[in-house]
């Protein structure tokens, strides 16, 4: 009940404007902003009316599917990368095909190859109820995690056949599960280590080929499997949300506008100050006690996880376009 109050009262809140405290926003370098936005950035970012929290966002898998002038809000599902993409593509770079979007590949990867313990599921068929699996295999002793969760909710539904689970089922279990299974069920034979990389993106080819390498399997036998996705969501109230990317490696929005070689490999966490004039968190790594985000790691390594290369939209803006750009930015 609680936890159900708590998502009511966070269903209300509005995505914050950005306060007179920080300084007024100029008119002038937004109104040439909203322009590069929309030749930027519109077409994965849709626009959202701040104050109509009750609008239902579609979600699309391809930016044409909506224009960057359409005023409605959009969630396009941002693909890790392309159907046709192999294993063997990352052998020497990351950016296999223009699909690629080459932001840090661990999360979407975590989602679909992260395993735990089985627990009293070990050695129990991986297919149960409303959702036929495309593999009878008994769990072992360590499993795909998105897998237990399925047959563990679809248990509990069956074994509670009230009306309201039931509709759950009907309308979610069926609906999500079977993506689920077709994404999770096949165990990939890539060992990722990480371990003794020859230069510095091995460690992130390695997780890419595995992720493609477990896809192109489960692809072999259920066609129709998903991509690893991000969501490319509106950008309202993004003023407020940094570091930026998924994984907050970028500090600022004018860092993002950079090319990734530019963006700084590390900066310093402590008391949140705004910059606002890049639009982000000012640098803190000179205050002792701060937490230091780090790119690489002591022998130049790309940190996996930690990565804040791709997305690589509007950097080939000058300065004063990536301010006014900024600048439109913090009026959402």
């Amino acid at each position: 009940d609680h936890l159900l109050r708590i998502e009511q009262a966070l269903a209300e809140l509005q995505s914050p404007r950005w306060p007179e405290a920080f300084g007024k926003l100029d008119i002038a370098k937004m109104q040439r902003g909203e322009v590069l936005y929309k030749q930027n950035c519109g077409s994965c970012h849709g626009l959202l009316e701040a104050e109509d929290i009750t609008s239902k966002l579609p979600l699309i898998e391809q930016p044409s599917e909506q224009g960057p002038n359409d005023p409605k809000g959009f969630v396009y599902l941002q693909p890790l990368f392309s159907k046709k993409t192999r294993a063997k593509d990352f052998d020497k770079n990351l950016n296999p095909s223009p699909e690629f979007i080459g932001t840090d590949p661990t999360m979407a990867c975590n989602a679909l190859l992260h395993k735990v313990a089985s627990g009293y599921l070990e050695g129990e068929k991986n297919v149960v109820g409303f959702v036929p699996s495309p593999s009878n295999d008994r769990f072992a002793d360590r499993a795909v995690t998105t897998d237990l969760l399925r047959i563990l909710i679809q248990r509990d539904v069956l074994a509670n056949k009230t009306k309201s689970l039931s509709a759950i089922a009907e309308n979610q279990i069926v609906a999500a599960g079977e993506r689920l299974a077709k994404f999770t069920y096949v165990v990939s034979s890539y060992a990722l280590s990480g371990q003794n990389a020859a230069d510095a993106f091995e460690p992130l080819r390695d997780q890419l080929k595995n992720c493609a390498e477990h896809l192109a399997d489960a692809r072999a036998l259920a066609p129709e499997t998903p991509l690893p996705v991000y969501k490319s969501r509106p950008l309202n109230g993004i003023w407020a949300t940094a570091p930026y990317i998924h994984n907050g490696s970028v500090p600022t929005l004018y860092d993002l506008l950079l090319p990734q070689k530019e963006r700084p490999a590390s900066f310093g966490y402590f008391d949140g100050e705004m910059d606002v004039v890049k639009g982000g968190l000012k640098d803190a790594s000179s205050y002792p006690t701060a937490f230091i985000f780090n790119t690489y790691d002591k022998d130049g390594r790309a940190i996996i996880g930690n990565w804040n290369g791709g997305h690589e939209y509007g950097t080939g803006l000058d300065h004063e376009e990536k301010l006014d750009l900024v600048e439109y930015l913090k009026s959402l």
